[in-house]
């Protein structure tokens, strides 16, 4: 027998046996462990979600009777248990019930709302108005029956639509309790709470399999389940089986609450990893007899490899294939190989600069022609639809087609960075004529302009992607009037634009907010689902950019009332004549 074979099967044995060996034994290890070990963890995620649910039921159960303990809301709630189910809640009321649940509702993130309800069906509530109805038909309520029968003590009330929020179509899982007068225990009214359903998926993540469920007093609170299994999962840890499958079910009730957790887990999942890693254990052992076939193969041709591979690089460089070596051997063959990959990156590189200075110099002579275009051929085709319009008395066409001329040229006037405010309200009273062609008696603009600022001068796009801004995102299906002032206030000119429109969303507002007075923010930094604030996060920046941070746009708005937009930069007087607005005919 040569040599070369006797290497190959000691090599080949010194690898297989021990290997095979070690497979078994950590196989076995392995399978009767990880069972264990997945009822373990599923049995602790249970146990921590019951306890967070524990800990969220006792924060709602001290929180609900704090109301008792003040005289101030008893009494109140006392008259409207009293008065006639049509009568109105004063602001005064309402705002004194908003401040005490608003007190409840701080810095918790279970709950999505607080709210109390006279006998009549009153209600009062931390949301506002527009947010949630002034009445109910409480008896009418699902759950009204059941907190009566409770006489005092809480209930949970299943994931449910609340048709007191408006606007809002989610379920929620309540939590419900009679409230007494602590003089003479007669109900006065119900008081509820309203968990957040984000909270509930965000404690339910961790729960292995798709079919789990929570009870209270045998109602299902929240689930993602297959009832059928559920109703079959009696005892934890057992098996069953909806005639397809065998699922682990694993159960456990809060001695405090009462709150049950169920979890069936397929049989597939648990035993998933352990099939897959007999097969990873099996290919292994055919991977590791393919390496040993090849591996003797390997060595005999090892001191000639890379030489092999220089040559073929050589060969490919010839045919303009420029591959590199991998640099992954040592001795000297490492130096050749990296003097070899060293050249290669610099020709690379070399013929890179070549190829962008050569798509530089053709982008350059394009511009270059295409900036000696003539642009009055415009002009000329606007004036001759403009003499035609005029010729056959189209006046309101001969004024959009005026309007669009000025736009057309202040665009491309891009060599003044800085114009008089003059220029720019010309500009801006342009586009807003345009704008009322399509808008119609929907667009009422008001300007306010105090004496003597009509020359300063301003940065040029200042005022009318203001205005636009306002038209976008503020303009329902209901007229929206724009009111823009000028004035100084010392050195400082301030220009603002205010509307009537939609408004911006608090949540949105904040945001907005921060970007504006936030130099370094990107475009992408600022998401919304209409594009609200882009432009105006551009101009804030651009101002930043030329007068410093502590000039940027301010922005102040009252969702569905108004919203208000400031700029204020430094005082830049020049020339002291004053601009015409050449719009009229």
């Amino acid at each position: 027998m040569k040599l070369r074979n006797k290497v190959f099967i000691m090599f080949t044995a010194l690898v297989l046996v021990p290997l095979i060996i070690i497979a078994i034994v950590v196989h076995g290890i392995f399978s009767s462990s990880k069972l264990e070990d997945v009822t373990k963890s599923t049995e602790n995620t249970i146990v921590q979600l019951n306890n967070s649910l524990d800990l969220m039921i006792d924060d709602a159960a001290r929180s609900t009777l704090s109301l008792l303990y003040n005289n101030q809301l008893i009494n109140t709630l006392t008259s409207y248990s009293n008065d006639s189910p049509g009568s109105y809640i004063s602001n005064e009321d309402k705002n004194l019930f908003s401040l005490f649940l608003s007190g409840i509702m701080y810095n918790r993130e279970t709950f999505r709302g607080v709210h109390v309800f006279s006998n009549q069906g009153h209600t009062f509530s931390h949301l506002d108005r527009g947010s949630i109805s002034d009445t109910i038909h409480l008896k009418e309520q699902p759950w009204y029956q059941t907190v009566m029968g409770a006489d005092g003590s809480w209930i949970l009330y299943p994931e449910f639509h609340q048709p007191y929020y408006i606007n809002d179509s989610n379920n929620y899982v309540s939590f419900v309790r009679l409230l007494k007068d602590p003089v003479d225990l007669h109900g006065i009214g119900i008081i509820k709470v309203d968990f957040n359903p984000d909270y509930f998926e965000k404690l339910t993540q961790q729960m292995p399999g798709e079919d789990w469920q929570i009870f209270s007093e045998g109602r299902a609170l929240f689930n993602k389940s297959s009832y059928q299994l559920l109703d079959k999962c009696t005892s934890n840890r057992t098996w069953v089986n909806d005639g397809n499958e065998e699922f682990l079910c694993l159960t456990h009730t809060s001695p405090s609450t009462g709150i049950q957790v169920s979890n069936v887990i397929p049989k597939e999942f648990i035993y998933h990893e352990i099939k897959e890693f007999r097969q990873s254990l099996v290919l292994v052992i055919i991977l590791s007899l393919i390496g040993t076939l090849l591996l003797s193969f390997y060595v005999s041709k090892l001191l000639l490899k890379p030489f092999d591979l220089l040559k073929d690089r050589i060969r490919d460089f010839q045919n303009n294939r420029m591959n590199k070596i991998d640099d992954n051997f040592r001795g000297e063959f490492a130096e050749i190989s990296g003097t070899y990959n060293n050249m290669l990156s610099e020709i690379n590189q070399l013929v890179k600069e070549v190829y962008e200075l050569n798509t530089k110099n053709a982008e350059s002579e394009y511009k270059s022609l295409q900036a000696k275009m003539d642009p009055h051929f415009i002009f000329n085709t606007l004036e001759t639809i403009n003499m035609t319009a005029l010729s056959n008395k189209q006046f309101d066409v001969s004024d959009m087609v005026s309007d669009l001329g000025s736009l057309i040229r202040y665009r491309l006037n891009n060599e003044d960075t800085f114009i008089p405010l003059q220029a720019e309200m010309n500009f801006t009273k342009s586009y807003i004529a345009l704008m009322e062609y399509r808008l119609g008696e929907n667009l009422n603009v008001h300007w306010d302009i105090a004496p003597g600022v009509s020359s300063f001068l301003i940065p040029k796009y200042l005022i009318q992607p203001l205005i636009e801004n306002s038209i976008k995102h503020g303009f329902l299906d209901r007229p929206i009037s724009i009111s823009i002032h000028v004035k100084t206030e010392g050195d400082v000119l301030e220009i603002s634009v205010r509307d009537d429109g939609e408004g911006i969303p608090q949540e949105k507002l904040s945001e907005l907010q921060n970007h504006l007075s936030n130099q370094d923010v990107s475009n992408h930094a600022l998401k919304s689902e209409r594009g609200n604030g882009l432009a105006l996060v551009n101009i804030s920046k651009r101002l930043m950019l030329i007068y410093g941070s502590e000039y940027h746009l301010h922005v102040h708005s009252i969702p569905f009332l108004n919203t208000t937009i400031k700029a204020k930069i430094p005082v830049q007087r020049g020339e002291s004549h004053e601009e015409s607005d050449d719009r009229g005919r």
